[in-house]
């Protein structure tokens, strides 16, 4: 949760009356604010601050997609890019959003940045007489340069050292915030074409997403819902609570209970390959018993060893054999809100549930909720395809 999320006061006030509060604004690649004195026509921007007035918009955030953060707004029609030096013109201008709530004397302490990256999409519609814009996170840049000539890994250098490397060179003006530890080095590797597949790669072998946070600083952080943790917030649902609507369910789709993992590469070296069953008598999801057998495989380039082939394995079974629930809650508007936290939830009589946020969309405008995506805490690796 971002800081100053889990304060007092700003609970209460989310939970009762509240003054929504966003800024949209608008940069070059240098970094420089532009406003309507030097684009856009009269009346599009709050001349106090620079931000662009716009009727609504959201931002679509999750952690199971290589861009995480994405924006979608409306603004008025006056703003579509005519030419290509233009405001709103997808050939390189930022736009950052931050968002909160707006204290009764007009503080904006409970605010936060909550999007940066590059416009993408300038839509104008002349059936509503809007401009709709879609702007994607700066890993959209990092996977658009891909490698015009294959790649070699730096054979022993720390595999996040080699992913914050292979960030800046897709994304020059690339930032890192506070990471996770992992001792992991790389082996020799070659890639061809597709840098996002490349970190994609290294970050599943070590059970680890890399991804830009709302204030545009990349990191690589260990898969969230693998590791235990304390709620943060607790959301309840009727009165004073946040929590509007929910959704719950279970599923044996995401149950595996036998699994492969193959290590091979392309430079030749002789593959490992490792395999781990369920056959534990206790255990509901026993390859020998009713649930059936579920096969899941993955293939990585990274491990070296028969010993590091086999812990994936077995990782992978802990992870893959767990019977969750799967939340969806619908809940007031929470700018603070991260994905990776921690969350309790008490709902409809339930108590002690804990869930990880995987995804949210949460509006800039004022729409009264927002829905927020969660997955169960399963220690363990679980993110290798």
């Amino acid at each position: 949760m971002l800081a100053g999320g889990t304060d007092t006061m700003y609970r209460r006030v989310l939970a009762g009356p509240r003054r929504p509060w966003t800024r949209i604004a608008v940069y070059d690649g240098d970094n420089n604010l532009l406003t309507h004195f030097k684009y856009g026509k009269r009346g599009q921007f709050n001349t106090r601050d620079g931000s662009l007035v716009f009727y609504s918009g959201s931002v679509q955030a999750t952690l199971t997609s290589r861009v995480s953060r994405t924006l979608t707004f409306t603004c008025h029609e006056d703003l579509y890019p005519e030419l290509e030096t233009d405001l709103l013109a997808p050939y390189g201008n930022i736009i950052r959003v931050w968002s909160g709530v707006e204290l009764g004397d007009g503080d904006t302490r409970y605010s936060w940045q909550v999007f940066g990256g590059r416009i993408q999409d300038p839509v104008f519609d002349s059936a509503s007489g809007t401009l709709q814009v879609q702007c994607a996170d700066f890993a959209a840049d990092v996977i658009d340069n891909g490698f015009l000539t294959p790649h070699n890994s730096a054979v022993g250098t720390l595999c996040t050292l080699q992913m914050q490397s292979l960030i800046r060179e897709g994304y020059p003006a690339a930032s890192f915030g506070v990471s996770d530890t992992f001792a992991a080095v790389m082996p020799q590797l070659t890639w061809e074409s597709d840098r996002g597949a490349a970190l994609d790669e290294i970050g599943q072998s070590l059970g680890a997403f890399w991804y830009p946070l709302a204030n545009e600083r990349f990191v690589i952080r260990t898969v969230p819902w693998t590791l235990p943790g304390t709620p943060v917030v607790i959301l309840r649902d009727g009165d004073g609570g946040l929590i509007t609507r929910f959704r719950v369910g279970r599923s044996r789709s995401d149950v595996y209970n036998a699994i492969s993992v193959n290590g091979e590469r392309a430079d030749g070296t002789t593959p490992v390959f490792a395999t781990s069953l369920d056959q534990d008598p206790a255990s509901p999801t026993r390859v020998d018993g009713t649930f059936g057998i579920r096969t899941r495989q993955a293939h990585l380039q990274t491990p070296v060893s028969q010993g590091q082939v086999q812990q994936v394995a077995n990782d992978l079974l802990r992870s893959s054999k767990a019977l969750t629930e799967s939340w969806e809650l619908e809940i007031i508007p929470d700018a603070s809100l991260e994905l990776g936290d921690v969350l309790g939830i008490e709902a409809k009589g339930r108590t002690g549930v804990v869930q990880v946020v995987s995804g949210f969309n949460l509006p800039i405008d004022l729409s009264p909720s927002m829905s927020v995506q969660l997955r169960s805490q399963v220690p363990g690796l679980a993110e290798v395809d």
